[in-house]
């Protein structure tokens, strides 16, 4: 009983082998016309003249081609469409700020030039509240401070040597 098991699990493993192969047609069976068709085929493709050869050709002996300028634009930045900044001036003079009060666009930069003489040639310019990270050195007549402005606000700027000279400032978009 149990060669007979073996058996036919032998046979069945080679009835599911055959049936699940390919079928292979050996050369001889192929019909030889098909063969002498495709040798054709091939012999024709390898004999064609190439037509891109005589194309070129024509066009480079009828025509002179000009090579034309290329232009390249360069990449618009962000910053490129921003509006310029602009540095204001302030005269820091004896009787104090010249303009006492002065608007401008965020980005903007002013220039406070000290052109005091006689004995109140200091100045100590200091911003308040909000602009209170608005300080210079003690200016002597001649120097400057510069401070640009980043944020949309109103700065309250005082004269730390005389403490009754401010001025304002207000920064638009």
């Amino acid at each position: 009983m149990r060669k007979l098991m073996v058996l036919l699990v032998m046979l069945s493993l080679v009835i599911l082998a055959v049936g699940c192969s390919k079928e292979v047609i050996p050369n001889e069976e192929l019909p030889a016309a098909n063969i002498d068709q495709a040798q054709e085929k091939i012999e024709e493709i390898i004999n064609d003249p190439i037509v891109e050869e005589s194309v070129i050709t024509e066009i480079s002996t009828e025509q002179q081609i000009t090579p034309t300028e290329v232009v390249v634009e360069e990449p618009i930045s962000e910053t490129s469409l921003l509006p310029s900044e602009t540095t204001h001036t302030i005269q820091i003079v004896t009787k104090g700020f010249d303009p006492k009060e002065i608007t401008i666009k965020k980005g903007d930069t002013i220039k406070w030039n000290v052109i005091r003489s006689g004995n109140l040639n200091k100045a100590q310019i200091s911003g308040s509240q909000q602009c209170v990270s608005i300080k210079s050195p003690l200016l002597k007549t001649g120097e400057s401070f510069s401070w640009k402005f980043d944020k949309v606000e109103t700065c309250t700027i005082i004269d730390v040597i005389t403490t009754t000279q401010i001025m304002k400032v207000h920064v638009e978009e």
